[in-house]
């Protein structure tokens, strides 16, 4: 009702983990300067906290915000993180090296322990299909790619594994065991 939230005091709102942040908030808007995007946990009715993404200015000693409740999007944003976190965690505990390839974009991510492996640094490789094709064995590299292509244009295993020779960074050879899909 508006007689309850007319007799508490904008902090009583506040989840108490974002009352420093939003002090903060309030001496940038004290010197009349907007502020947009941030996000705060504000408290309902029933006592829940629900996340709102607000945008701030002030004039003549009022502030004015507004923004939706974001509480949704940001659930899902942090279940994915988590998602990917334990992904990234089950992929370095394999000890394996993770690529992934666009062929529309011809873009590809390798993996910082897939880039170790080969004895290269986290930025000393293009993310590049031409990239790896450079690193595969000259002797191999048709026949991995046939895979590939049989893979691609649904022939046979929608899946592939191949073993091949890669070029390390110091120019010898290893044997990898790739795997796609």
């Amino acid at each position: 009702s508006s007689e309850e939230l007319l007799s508490k005091t904008y902090f009583e709102f506040i989840h108490p983990s974002d009352i420093a942040h939003t002090f903060e908030h309030i001496k940038v808007l004290a010197h009349n300067q907007p502020i947009e995007g941030f996000d705060l946990r504000l408290k309902t009715s029933s006592g829940a906290y629900r996340t709102f993404s607000l945008t701030a200015s002030a004039k003549d000693g009022t502030i004015f915000v507004v923004g939706p409740d974001v509480t949704e999007q940001r659930q899902t944003s942090d279940e994915n993180r988590q998602g990917l976190d334990r992904f990234r965690m089950v992929v370095e505990g394999a000890g394996d090296g993770l690529w992934d390839w666009n062929p529309q974009t011809n873009l590809t991510y390798y993996s910082s322990l897939w880039k170790q492996m080969l004895g290269y640094g986290e930025s000393e490789l293009a993310n590049t299909h031409e990239e790896w094709e450079k690193l595969v064995h000259p002797d191999d590299l048709e026949r991995v790619n046939e895979h590939v292509r049989k893979t691609l244009e649904g022939e046979g295993n929608e899946t592939f594994q191949v073993t091949y020779r890669m070029r390390k960074r110091d120019g010898s050879y290893i044997f990898v065991l790739d795997r796609g899909r």
